[in-house]
């Protein structure tokens, strides 16, 4: 249910097929519509009081361009509005407070104060253009005072659609989901997934690498795992990495270059395939794409993972590139890939019983074999799909 979730999100691919989403039908576009209008009037007057805000320097529309018309409406009234319009939302409005938590009902997926918190960020190319452009004309303690602005207004105008949401958040946390992916500024995994505060735990790094002497991944890994009890962990790549693509070269980089060998390991392992594509641009993709099925076998080796199958807590290993020039997801299936069977076994882990706790769902084969039983678990849930 959980990938589903982030499937109606951010237009998963699972090898490729596009999953149509829920937000197409015409009572959501409407009710996002709503949400993004009451963004906008919350920023038009917000931006009053700022001086340092870009608003002020008034960029000419381009040829064609109808600017967006001032709306007096407030912030709360326009969400009213898109609630009016989606009864269900209306109706998840009581579980607003509790969106974070993985027992958050699907119809609280579209509540109005989801396409607050999310997708009024986005912004059309028109206006990303008009704010570079503005930018150059900017100090740089205005593009640093504009992100304290932005989170000001932000913090506001969900605090005004649901004023217990902040409170309810510093409770604490259940994300479902531990995220592992790229430090690459263009793949936000909260924007790609429309995901919540709250919903992912997130650790990045240059190329996405899962390394097992990287005690800051690996913290965050047992923490996920064994306190947050996350559901799923997804590693993510993503086309055209700089990272990848400086691991194909023989330049010398600096200290990083530590850090890309890693990369390099995984092109001698496929170097045939990778130097049988002539296209550089299409090999450093493919090499991506195999990045990420060798650091979701990285994550497959640790007792971590292992372990808590053996206890009875069923986390589950993806692997997904995003392709940044559509901004879709692929789902590349790692666990129907042939190759782990062959080596697999020697990374697998017996647990005694003094390491599995006494109450245990753990099958006896799941208890023995640990990951096998993961990814059979895994390919009969992608053969039910």
């Amino acid at each position: 249910m959980f990938l589903n979730r982030l499937a109606r999100g951010c237009l998963l691919q699972p090898n490729g097929a596009t999953v149509s989403s829920s937000s197409s039908s015409g009572a959501a576009q409407r009710m996002i519509a709503a949400a993004v209008t009451a963004y906008r009037s919350c920023s038009s007057h917000a931006h009053g009081s700022s001086p340092h805000h870009p608003s002020h320097h008034h960029a000419q529309p381009a040829a064609g361009h109808q600017p967006d018309h001032a709306v007096s409406a407030s912030a709360t009234s326009s969400v009213a509005a898109a609630a009016a319009v989606s009864p269900a939302a209306s109706q998840a409005a009581p579980q607003r407070a509790s969106l974070h938590s993985s027992a958050t009902a699907d119809s609280a997926w579209e509540s109005p104060l989801r396409q607050v918190l999310i997708r009024p960020r986005f912004q059309s190319p028109v206006a990303q253009s008009e704010t570079k452009a503005e930018s150059l004309f900017q100090k740089p303690v205005d593009l640093y005072t504009r992100l304290l602005d932005n989170n000001r207004q932000w913090a506001g105008q969900v605090s005004s659609v649901d004023p217990n949401y902040f409170p309810n958040l510093a409770r604490g946390q259940q994300p479902p989901y531990m995220y592992i992916g790229c430090s690459d500024s263009r793949v936000p995994p909260d924007q790609l997934t429309q995901t919540m505060p709250g919903e992912l735990f997130i650790h990045r790094n240059v190329a996405n690498l899962v390394v097992n002497t990287d005690m800051n991944l690996m913290a965050v890994l047992q923490y996920a795992v064994e306190v947050l009890k996350v559901q799923h962990i997804i590693v993510m790549g993503h086309t055209e990495c700089g990272g990848v693509r400086a691991s194909m070269t023989s330049t010398p980089h600096g200290i990083i270059d530590e850090w890309l060998r890693n990369i390099k390991d995984v092109y001698r392992l496929h170097r045939q395939e990778l130097e049988a594509i002539s296209d550089m641009s299409a090999r450093v993709n493919r090499l991506v794409e195999l990045n990420v099925v060798e650091q979701v076998y990285n994550l497959y080796k640790t007792s971590v993972v292992q372990k808590s199958w053996a206890q009875g807590h069923r986390v589950q290993v993806h692997g997904w590139v995003c392709n940044i020039s559509t901004g879709l997801i692929r789902d590349l299936q790692v666990e129907r890939r042939p190759e782990w069977d062959e080596v697999g076994a020697i990374y697998q882990y017996r647990f005694d019983q003094e390491s599995t706790p006494a109450v245990s769902t753990a099958t006896a084969e799941e208890k023995a074999n640990p990951l096998q039983s993961m990814l059979r678990s895994m390919r009969g849930n992608s053969d039910s799909e």
